[in-house]
């Protein structure tokens, strides 16, 4: 009798030791018809997989796992079909956890072409991709989020899912936002379009050419580019400068950005990329040719202010002997000099008339002196 007692007791200091040192994971996966899924399963507590395995045809799973705080990420796909079939769930567990899981029908969206930008020859540092509703919001129809990444990578992430393949839910217009991450220089430009209104059927593959949206944004670039190249050659024909090559490449400058729209709307992408480059980079070194030449004029307009401002004083020196007469000399000549400089010289309007007088001024104090 006494050593029934004893076992017995000995049986439940052994389960009660197993209910404090695990915890239990069970349950079983069905689509929106209650039909029996096979499905992954993976068990995450942290940033560290504890588990990963596969569950039979059935469905059914079960998994002792120390007691913890987890999360349960649960995912099916039909190899035989193109897209991605169901939309993965996601759970918190804190203990017991002994669920039906449901998994909603998805199909997959891939995105096709490069994500090229006229103003970088640099590739995009990452890409991201959201699934959205009509107002922004991201979607999480069984608590996994809809966030991917052509960097694909981490504990959440769906194993095996091509970089840039989003899953979408079946039965929901949805938007897919697509985020760049773009070295421009020194600087990350964060760069997105919109794909609007997406829908499809069970395991179908919808896809998408990036060039369709990202040319659109390396068209508003060169527009942006065009414009400034524009209003600066109007600036430095007012100023008198001669402008004639410049005015030539942004004809031709023109031409390229008119053939790109004439290759897009035909869909040739790479043709229409290419011509586009072409007139952004013939738009960015005219308007850089124009900037350098404005900076030299307005050197050499100080430069020939402080000639013009000794040669005056050297005519005074040497037409009269008494200072004050020079110094009559010396004003008449530079004032004479200066007028016609400012208004025949293409440089001279390149500065104020104001800063123009007190230069003057202060070159002949100086040399003067």
């Amino acid at each position: 009798m006494w050593s029934k007692s004893f076992l017995f007791i000995i049986m439940l200091l052994f389960l009660s030791h197993r209910a404090f040192t695990s915890a239990s994971i069970s349950g079983y996966v069905v689509d929106t018809n209650d039909e029996q899924l096979q499905a992954n399963i993976r068990v995450i507590e942290g940033t560290s997989v504890v588990a990963s395995f596969q569950t039979g045809p059935d469905g059914v799973f079960n998994l002792d796992v120390p007691p913890g705080n987890y999360t349960i990420i649960v995912y099916s796909n039909n190899p035989d079909t193109e897209g991605f079939d169901y939309v993965p769930a996601s759970f918190k567990v804190s203990g017991i956890f002994d669920e039906r899981i449901v998994l909603t029908e998805a199909y997959s969206l891939r995105l096709l072409g490069d994500f090229q930008f006229i103003d970088t020859e640099n590739l995009p540092l990452r890409n991201s991709f959201y699934v959205q509703d009509s107002d922004g919001n991201i979607l999480s129809p069984s608590g996994f989020s809809l966030e991917f990444s052509d960097r694909n990578g981490g504990v959440s992430a769906i194993p095996n899912l091509p970089s840039r393949e989003v899953i979408l839910p079946v039965g929901t217009i949805a938007d897919v936002n697509v985020s760049s991450s773009v070295l421009i220089e020194s600087r990350i430009v964060v760069r997105s379009f919109l794909i609007k209104d997406l829908s499809s059927q069970l395991g179908e593959l919808v896809t998408r050419d990036v060039r369709e949206y990202t040319i659109p944004l390396s068209m508003s670039i060169a527009q942006d580019s065009l414009e400034g190249l524009e209003n600066r050659l109007d600036d430095m024909n007012q100023y008198g400068f001669y402008l004639a090559r410049q005015e030539a490449a942004l004809s031709s400058g023109i031409k390229y950005v008119d053939d790109s729209y004439t290759y897009f709307e035909n869909s040739l992408y790479d043709e229409s990329f290419d011509s586009l480059k072409r007139g952004y980079i013939l738009f960015t070194h005219t308007n850089s040719e124009l900037i350098n030449m404005y900076s030299d004029a307005r050197l050499s307009v100080y430069l020939l202010i402080g000639f013009l401002s000794v040669s005056a004083i050297v005519t005074g020196y040497l037409l009269f002997d008494d200072f004050m007469p020079q110094i009559l000399s010396d004003v008449v000549v530079l004032a004479g000099g200066l007028i016609f400089f400012y208004y025949t010289y293409p440089g001279s309007r390149t500065i104020s008339l104001v800063n123009f007088v007190l230069a003057s001024v202060a070159f002949f104090i100086s040399f003067l002196g």
